[in-house]
């Protein structure tokens, strides 16, 4: 029997909603068991549903509830859910935000559609879709004996990595200079092999190394 993949969607713009909804649904393996205008609707259909979905699409900007909230409150509910984030935001900050708060996976909507199914099937199956940070291994789930030696100051700087703060506010923070900050994340980058922040950031999360919501 064929693996179906439940899908809950949360946005406000109607029209994109149904829209992307006719395309997940095209798919023989996908199937879109609740849509709503915004989080709060959303969290309220899931919890009458049967069987939770396996996969929750969310946007970020939505009135009543914002996705960050949404995945915080669905997350805690629903541990083994997982999240796609279907976005116009690009910021790193705003992808560094959701990952931290448990996202699987990131799209900007003006994404190829192809790439929308594929991130749905790869979350469902691996747990991660993060296509433009996914090279540099920052999905890997490393044993506690293949993360290289951190020394304090690393690790507190990773923490605030995982933040929407600004290396100017990271390096005040830590009472160090800009410049000592960008040193951190060059050699942890090293260390790593993971050179963007949000790739930092990812692994971090997956391993462990920062909590979420933390």
């Amino acid at each position: 029997m064929n693996t179906i993949i439940k899908i809950a969607y949360a946005e406000d713009h109607t029209l994109i909603r149904k829209a992307i909804i006719e395309y997940i649904n095209f798919y023989e393996d996908c199937n879109v068991v609740a849509d709503e205008n915004n989080g709060k609707e959303l969290i309220d259909k899931i919890g009458i549903l049967e069987c939770a979905p396996d996969v929750c699409i969310l946007d970020i900007s939505m009135p009543v509830m914002n996705g960050y909230d949404t995945i915080i409150y669905l997350k805690k509910s629903y541990p083994k859910m997982k999240f796609l984030v279907l976005s116009m935001y690009d910021t790193e900050f705003s992808v560094i935000r959701m990952i931290r708060n448990g996202a699987n996976g990131y799209l900007l909507k003006n994404c190829d559609p192809a790439d929308l199914h594929q991130a749905i099937v790869d979350i469902y199956f691996s747990g991660y879709y993060y296509d433009d940070i996914a090279s540099e291994g920052a999905f890997k789930k490393a044993s506690i004996n293949d993360i290289p030696t951190l020394t304090k100051k690393e690790l507190e700087f990773l923490s605030l990595c995982c933040s929407e703060l600004s290396y100017a506010k990271i390096a005040e923070l830590m009472h160090v200079s800009t410049r000592t900050v960008e040193d951190y994340q060059q050699h942890i980058g090293d260390k790593l092999n993971i050179h963007s922040r949000m790739g930092l950031a990812l692994f971090a999360v997956q391993n462990g190394l920062v909590s979420l919501n933390g």
